[in-house]
């Protein structure tokens, strides 16, 4: 009877002794991880209305029209990076 076998069983170990970390985003004056994930949150906070249909300026725009008060600084990110799809669009490169 043929025993089980596992896929490492067939590939070699590879053992680094450098730690493995996340690629940064801020290559060539881009978007840090750090600045999408505070626009991600956001975009989770029902406060500022609905983020479906719209981008993340509109959201922003719409909510001070609607006397809503939201954060200075989301405001700032968004003007700084104004071509930047995964800035401007909450869909765009976000995984969840």
């Amino acid at each position: 009877m043929p025993q089980n076998r596992l896929i490492t069983d067939t590939l070699p170990a590879v053992k680094t002794t450098e730690s493995i970390s996340k690629p940064s985003l801020d290559v060539q004056g881009g978007v840090t991880e750090s600045e999408l994930q505070v626009l991600h949150t956001f975009d989770l906070n029902y406060e500022f209305g609905p983020c479906l249909g719209i981008s993340r300026m509109q959201r922003w725009d719409r909510a001070v029209h609607l006397g809503l008060t939201p954060p200075q600084h989301i405001h700032a990110l968004l003007e700084y990076y104004p071509s930047d799809p995964q800035v401007q669009q909450w869909w765009v490169a976000r995984t969840c």
